[in-house]
């Protein structure tokens, strides 16, 4: 199949990025921030963990594609999309609009997943390991990140939605959330700020104090996180980082300490189920239960 569509969606997005990237750098060095070298050295870290991500994100994409295109043709039913010439405007709107909304709610799930479930946890924070949170911060990605997405934008295909749509209106919510990786935009209208997902919503997200962990997992819509008891209000300055900082700027350990620290618990002289569960507990678990109540909040949760 033809994804022009989605690689043109991608290149727009990437460019009006790095773009305001290279705006903040100026805006920062121009404000003569406290700590310049720190910020220096930290967003350095994100852009080498960011290239590390864009190297092995292109592999899981081309296994993406393919997997929806095969499913694709095996699907008995094929909806309205625009590259079918009897589909009419209407029809094809509707497809898309579906689609959209089907998107960003799972993306709420797979984003509320990946903090409360540790296998999920150990790629996802890597995204909240920065102490910084500027633009460079929303390249910290671990291409694992992506696999619940995929998984859970997959009944969308056997539903007879067309591949190009569904990768390309999933894209806009991880896409635009990138923008939202700045602390020089402040609160907006509030109409905005009750439906959609903003700049201080996620600075919030990103926080590591107690009352605004486990928060505002939206991409674009901010009603699922009101709706499902997720969402809070910036009011405190937010502090970043995770709660048990790894101390490290080696982009190398900080794309795997998840990872690394997970399968250090897996080795633990444990049962079969106590390993099952370090796998799908919350982050800080532990067998006898002695770091669950105060850890649940310190380790895995919302630090991204």
């Amino acid at each position: 199949m033809s994804i022009i569509t989605y690689h043109g969606v991608n290149l727009i997005i990437l460019v009006s990025f790095l773009i305001l990237l290279a705006g903040e750098g100026i805006a920062a060095i121009a404000r003569r921030q406290d700590h310049p070298r720190q910020t220096l050295k930290e967003t350095g870290t994100s852009l080498a963990v960011a290239t590390m991500f864009a190297v092995g994100n292109a592999g899981i994409s081309l296994f993406v594609v393919a997997l929806y295109s095969y499913v694709y043709v095996l699907t008995p039913i094929h909806l309205p999309d625009i590259w079918h010439s009897s589909t009419s405007v209407l029809g094809f709107t509707c497809t898309v609009v579906i689609a959209f909304v089907w998107t960003d709610f799972m993306y709420y799930w797979g984003h509320r997943g990946g903090h409360t479930i540790r296998v999920m946890w150990a790629s996802h924070s890597v995204h909240h390991s920065s102490k910084e949170f500027n633009y460079s911060t929303a390249g910290r990605l671990h291409p694992f990140d992506h696999v619940a997405g995929i998984l859970l934008n997959l009944p969308l295909i056997l539903l007879g939605f067309n591949p190009i749509i569904v990768l390309t209106v999933g894209l806009l919510g991880p896409g635009l959330s990138l923008f939202f990786h700045t602390q020089y935009v402040k609160k907006l209208p509030r109409p905005i700020e009750y439906v959609f997902n903003t700049p201080s919503h996620h600075r919030v997200h990103h926080a590591s104090q107690k009352q605004y962990l486990d928060s505002n997992f939206g991409a674009i819509f901010m009603v699922w996180d009101r709706v499902f008891g997720t969402y809070a209000e910036e009011e405190d300055l937010p502090t970043y980082g995770l709660t048990k900082p790894i101390e490290t700027q080696n982009p190398v350990k900080v794309m795997s300490h998840g990872w690394v620290e997970l399968i250090h618990d897996l080795k633990v002289d444990q049962s079969g189920s106590e390993r099952i569960k370090h796998l799908v507990k919350r982050p800080g678990w532990s067998p006898d239960r002695s770091q669950l109540g105060q850890q649940k909040n310190l380790v895995g949760s919302s630090v991204g």
